[in-house]
């Protein structure tokens, strides 16, 4: 359930009954994935992460006498994730990313770590990580976004795999939302991939990790109209693996790679290396579908790899677009599996009635 201010519509944190006015004014409603068989319930889970070494936060330690470490929950190529305990903020829980050593003094990294909080900042949608502005000096690089209690999509595609075909539809619906707020807000994410989605505890959902967003409207990523990205190999759009422009439809493509993901249980390309894996993404064309999973709709399949096509001209042009199209999707499937029943029932009545036919002819 979602605690929700009534005057702004806002979420409030777990246990809060009033507003910042002071008056009780809230609400709780039923967070969009509670409807969603394979997110019910999801569990507060992350993988143990080791020590990053000398000069690293540690579990214990307080970070410019606000931020108390709690542990460790997360650790990319660049940067290590920590929860920690907001002693300014009545000891709530948030997210605390730090670049790792080796990249606290090279310029073009912080460049655009600093790039990711000022995005972030810019950003309020319920279906987008929150980023907590921090005043004054800091005494070594780090952003502050809000804690989601929950797992990643990637954790969930791990526990069980391929998901139901309507909660695949009803979670690109969800992201389809927040896409097309950030291309509204001229931000084009470039990282799309289940490790970036968080399935919330309350049964919401949170798009995570800016770090290769870009903005069209910041002066440091402003080039020519476009912006250029690089990304995760096996969500990639091709116009990134030729290091060309991205727009909103990269995001559509990384959109789309997830659905394949999440309707077949595998990646659209696979290779034994990153060679052949982008050669493949570069020159050919996915397998459909319905080869690994014979359930997924034709109609499906055939949304799904549009969003796949090389040029971006001939996928969906906006995630206004594909919500539409997955809207329209998840409601013919729904029709089809409500009628199911009754569709059986009468093939098995009319099976009978030839039989009965057939006996009748043959006895006379």
């Amino acid at each position: 359930m979602l605690n929700l201010c009534r005057c702004t519509q806002s979420l409030l944190p777990d246990g809060v009954s009033v507003c910042d006015t002071g008056r009780v004014k809230v609400e709780q409603r039923a967070g969009p994935l509670e409807t969603v068989a394979c997110c019910r319930h999801a569990p507060e889970y992350h993988s143990s992460v080791e020590s990053d070494g000398p000069g690293s936060l540690n579990p214990g330690e307080i970070l410019d006498e606000r931020f108390l470490i709690t542990e460790r929950i997360s650790r990319s190529g660049t940067a290590m994730i920590f929860k920690a305990q907001d002693l300014e903020n009545e000891n709530a829980d948030v997210a605390v990313k730090v670049p790792h050593a080796c990249y606290e003094r090279e310029a073009g990294f912080l460049g655009q770590f600093w790039r990711e909080e000022e995005i972030g900042l810019e950003l309020d949608h319920p279906f987008i990580v929150k980023f907590i502005p921090i005043p004054g000096r800091r005494s070594r690089p780090y952003v502050v976004t809000e804690y989601v209690r929950g797992c990643t999509l990637a954790h969930l595609l791990e526990a069980m795999s391929p998901l139901p075909q309507t909660d695949t539809m009803q979670i690109g619906c969800l992201l389809c939302e927040a896409l097309q707020y950030l291309h509204d807000h001229h931000v084009v994410h470039c990282d799309l991939k289940p490790h970036n989605v968080m399935i919330g505890c309350d049964g919401t959902l949170r798009l995570l990790d800016f770090g290769l967003a870009q903005s069209t409207t910041l002066h440091r990523s402003r080039q020519d109209g476009g912006v250029l990205a690089m990304g995760t190999p096996d969500y990639m759009a091709p116009e990134q693996v030729e290091g060309n422009r991205c727009d909103a439809r990269t995001d559509i493509y990384c959109l789309g790679a997830m659905l394949y993901e999440m309707l077949t249980g595998r990646q659209p390309f696979e290779g034994d290396n990153l060679l052949i894996l982008m050669n493949a993404r570069m020159q050919g064309d996915p397998a459909p579908l319905r080869e690994f999973n014979s359930e997924i709709s034709p109609m499906v399949e055939r949304m799904v790899l549009r969003c796949l096509r090389r040029r971006p001209s001939a996928r969906p042009q906006s995630a206004l677009a594909l919500g539409a199209l997955l809207q329209d999707a998840l409601a013919l499937v729904s029709v089809h599996r409500d009628l199911a029943p009754g569709r059986a029932r009468f093939e098995t009545v009319l099976r009978r009635f030839r039989e009965a036919i057939r006996s009748s002819f043959s006895r006379s």
